[in-house]
């Protein structure tokens, strides 16, 4: 008997038998004990993820002996692990031989092997928001520029002049299976970071409209009392400070 993983990752692994969908591909209900040493690590997983940290490790080693592997592990027909690399540590370290896995029965391309695998970890591990954003640009080409994309009240502002479209909270919670107000908060922190060819525009402009500011002041100065020389100088000091917390 078949089911189909969904869009979240985890889906099929608590499966009662109803079909769900990831990518199109057949994964096998039916879970079997697996010898260890069969299971291959998959390159993409190394790639994308560090080890767990020491303490995580033992947490969910300890986990593991008092409660056993409750989700399986997930591989492809030829036992290259998708799912599952750190239950399988943990299980070695546990001196376990076998673990329960099931098996994609449909060749994934390299790309569903990634968003299955970015998906999946970004639902197990405890990942910060900077770490999050990472995994999103994997998972969605033109991440950046997609996400600033702006939207009016009558619909799409500038998407007919963009080669790109939007991407929302809703559409990455969707593809993600988080919430989709916790995404919404990460990409309010992206947008926060990312520096679009007009924000370097404006922040220039107000730089040169500062700095002409201190040329203009500078050259009224000459005229000016010994106190009023003194407050002077000192709002010059801070029109300054911020020219340069402009160019960091």
């Amino acid at each position: 008997m078949k089911s189909r993983l969904g869009n979240n990752p985890l889906a099929a692994l608590t499966s009662t038998g109803k079909k769900n969908e990831f990518a199109g591909r057949d994964i096998q209900l039916a879970i079997q004990k697996v010898p260890i040493g069969e299971l291959i690590p998959n390159p993409l997983n190394v790639q994308y993820f560090k080890p767990l940290a020491d303490d995580e490790m033992a947490s969910l080693v300890e986990n593991i002996r008092v409660n056993g592997i409750h989700d399986p592990l997930i591989a492809r027909r030829d036992k290259t692990l998708i799912s599952g690399h750190n239950r399988l540590e943990a299980a070695k370290k546990l001196g376990l031989t076998h673990v329960p896995v099931r098996f994609v029965l449909d060749d994934m391309s390299e790309q569903e092997e990634i968003q299955f695998i970015v998906s999946d970890n970004l639902l197990r591990r405890h990942l910060s928001t900077d770490e999050k954003i990472q995994l999103y640009r994997v998972l969605f080409p033109n991440f950046d520029k997609r996400i600033n994309v702006r939207i009016n009240a009558k619909g799409l502002d500038n998407v007919q002049t963009l080669d790109v479209q939007p991407l929302n909270a809703a559409e990455i919670a969707q593809a993600t299976g988080q919430g989709v107000e916790a995404v919404r908060k990460q990409l309010q922190r992206a947008k926060e970071k990312i520096v679009t060819p007009q924000s370097e525009q404006d922040t220039s402009s107000e730089r040169e409209r500062l700095s002409e500011t201190i040329l203009k002041v500078s050259a009224k100065a000459k005229g000016l009392s010994e106190d009023d020389r003194k407050a002077l100088a000192a709002v010059l000091r801070k029109v300054a400070r911020e020219i340069a917390a402009m160019s960091t």
